[in-house]
């Protein structure tokens, strides 16, 4: 029995597998340390971790706990 016979001329398109979260073909889905998936790479993007680090610290502000540590050390003085 030849391929051809079994699927005809032309073979099967293969069904891709699709995100659970954003409903598109997809080759790679990515999830966490913990099992829950977090997306594809079409629903997921990634960042520069110094890039990340240096805009959370920029939106940040000033460091409440900071403020009260000099708070303590001007009252202990």
């Amino acid at each position: 029995m030849s391929f051809a016979n079994l699927y005809g001329p032309d073979p099967p398109v293969p069904d891709y597998p699709v995100c659970p979260l954003c409903d598109v073909e997809c080759q790679t889905i990515y999830y966490s340390c913990d099992g829950d998936i977090l997306g594809c790479e079409h629903c997921v993007s990634s960042v520069d971790a110094w890039e990340w680090q240096a805009e959370e610290d920029k939106n940040a502000g000033p460091d409440p706990d900071r403020r009260y540590d000099e708070y303590k050390e001007r009252e202990s003085a």
